[in-house]
């Protein structure tokens, strides 16, 4: 299977042999593995490493960025960056913002933003077709990245709410100038009708470890539509879209798989669902609870009309079969502190009175012989439970 064929069935869900690979790594990265196997760059990612997916890009014929005497420089979007090194990795880091200081949209608009017309696209597609069995991948734009960094990150965000008209002017250059950019690609592609165009990457860092840096609603405003146009491109080209997006952005993906588009009514739940989502299936609340109860030697019992009681809780409360395990615990919490430091319980029922009145349970207690016969279940049931989690 080549490397393109094992690629395009592993995105069309078809049989693929392994895997597809693909492989980032910092420059000191690169250099310590070259050095320790004694192989260039380019033998090491595509025999040693046997990674999949190339990457190819318009080849950039403007007007050259500047290159300053104390080690800066600026990209086509006339930000400022420095080489940072931190011992291990290599970065660029922005230390320039040019539109830091912009306070009108007009003054966003008049800036000399980059064009699609400073890339010259055919050669791209001539490294295509050196690698015909490789699937490629194109592109890289950021929408928000290249926006926050024209005003400075943690301006952008404050733009986001206080100047949403600044943060709209921004994201529209931006977006406009990759669409072009990403059109112009598209249709070099319909063009050249290179099989193994395949990937188009947009990469925007949404994510921090633990959250969104933005609000899927602030996403929606501002930001979706821009990716859409692009994402339909990458279509119209037979090419699919990978989004780059390191951190946790859990709330954004359901914007990029898209919703159904279908309405439908449902039905309330009502007593007698909720008696049986409670009783029936496998790990239903009332066999979970069960099963910790006999770990301690305790049976316990809840009368019919106690299950029902809860359900009409639920329904009182307008929570549903959410609601149910919290109205379980309120009424099982106590109790359950109480069972591991007493062994004469031998039985607690729970009846209609002590759900709707929030009273404790009924204990029925086990006589000194009941008592023995519990401990030693208690303590079988605990060395069976410690040794399934060994095995």
């Amino acid at each position: 299977m080549t490397h393109l064929e094992r690629y395009t069935n592993s995105i069309k869900r078809k049989p693929f042999d392994r895997i597809p690979i693909t492989i980032q790594m910092t420059g000191e990265t690169a250099a310590k593995l070259s050095e320790f196997t004694g192989l260039d760059n380019g033998k090491l990612i595509f025999e040693i490493f046997d990674v999949d997916l190339r990457a190819a890009g318009p080849r950039y014929i403007g007007p050259k960025p500047a290159h300053n005497d104390d080690g800066t420089f600026k990209n086509v979007y006339g930000v400022t960056f420095r080489t940072v090194s931190y011992g291990k990795g290599t970065y660029v880091e922005s230390v320039g913002h040019p539109l830091a200081d912009a306070e009108t949209v007009d003054e966003i608009r008049r800036y000399n933003w980059p064009r699609a017309d400073m890339y010259e696209y055919e050669t791209m597609f001539d490294t295509l077709k050196m690698y015909p069995d490789y699937p490629f991948m194109v592109g890289g734009m950021a929408i928000g990245w290249d926006a926050w960094e024209m005003r400075g990150m943690e301006k952008f965000l404050e733009d986001l709410y206080t100047e949403e008209a600044i943060a709209d002017a921004v994201i529209n250059e931006v977006s406009d100038y990759g669409y072009e950019l990403y059109k112009t690609i598209c249709a070099t592609a319909k063009k050249k009708g290179n099989a193994n165009f395949t990937v188009v990457q947009i990469a925007d860092d949404w994510g921090t470890q633990d959250g969104q840096l933005i609000s899927t609603k602030m996403f929606r405003k501002f930001f979706k539509r821009h990716y859409r146009r692009i994402i339909d491109e990458a279509h119209s080209a037979g090419a699919v879209v990978q989004f780059h997006c390191c951190g946790c952005q859990l709330g954004l993906i359901p914007e990029f798989i898209g919703r159904l588009p279908v309405m439908c009514t449902l039905q309330e739940l009502d007593i007698e669902a909720l008696v049986q989502i409670i009783t029936e299936p496998k790990n239903s609340l009332l066999k979970q609870y069960k099963k910790l109860f006999k770990i301690d030697g305790v049976e316990l019992e809840i009368e019919e009309d106690a299950i029902r009681k809860i359900a009409e809780k639920a329904i009182s409360r307008k929570t549903g079969a959410r609601g149910l395990r919290s109205i379980f615990e309120h009424t099982m919490t106590d109790i359950m502190f109480e069972i591991p430091s007493r062994s004469d319980i031998r039985r607690v029922v729970i009846t209609e009175t002590a759900i709707e009145k929030d009273t404790q349970p009924t204990l029925v207690l086990a006589d000194k012989k009941q008592k023995a016969q519990v401990d030693d279940l208690s303590m079988e049931l605990l060395e069976d439970s410690d040794a399934q989690s060994v095995s």
